[in-house]
């Protein structure tokens, strides 16, 4: 089964540094194959045999405390959950100098509509919705200082998440479009 690999925090700031070409190495020992990253922030593309998405996402994570020292969340996701949330994201949101759309993924203990309203998107700033994994986030750039998603970060909430441009996950979706068989 092919899956997507989202890691939390890793090559932020010069922090958790991970040389994509060493943690696809380090994948690949494990027994993940098929391994392709994006971009230095953490999206790994794979194939892995195992059926629990639980014990895949509990590798991945033992791989990266072994092979890296670092103590990180990955969010796994099967492509079919990964195309869902691809297919809810309105085609005219952009990642560009107008407006700025993000994609919050979510880890289990907080993937719910309940979530989003706790986020309280401000009605004349934010669009904001909840889809199964994900809360899709959109906000001028005009306005981007004044959106509640700034609330979000440095809570709680916000280790619950791993957050990804609309850019990324088109690409991501992409990628997965050239990797069928």
């Amino acid at each position: 089964m092919q899956y997507i690999g989202l890691l939390r925090g890793i090559n932020v700031g010069g922090n958790n540094k991970v040389p994509m070409a060493e943690l696809r190495q380090a994948l690949e020992t494990a027994g993940f194959r098929e391994v392709r990253t994006y971009i230095a922030s953490g999206n790994v593309l794979f194939r892995h045999p195992s059926g629990s998405i639980q014990e895949v996402q509990t590798l991945f994570e033992a791989v990266m405390s072994r092979d890296f020292g670092i103590a990180t969340r990955v969010l796994v996701l099967p492509e079919d959950r990964f195309r869902v949330i691809c297919s809810a994201v309105p085609p005219d949101w952009t990642n560009d100098k107008e407006q700025k759309s993000d994609i919050l993924f979510l880890f289990p203990e907080e993937d719910s509509p309940e979530t989003l309203e706790r986020m309280g998107p401000k009605a004349d700033i934010d669009q904001a919705r909840y889809v199964p994994g994900a809360i899709l986030w959109k906000v001028s750039r005009a306005n981007q200082t004044r959106s509640a998603l700034l609330a979000v970060v440095g809570t709680k909430l916000y280790k619950a998440m791993t957050i990804r441009n609309v850019n990324t996950l088109r690409k991501l979706q992409s990628m997965l479009e050239t990797s069928q068989g």
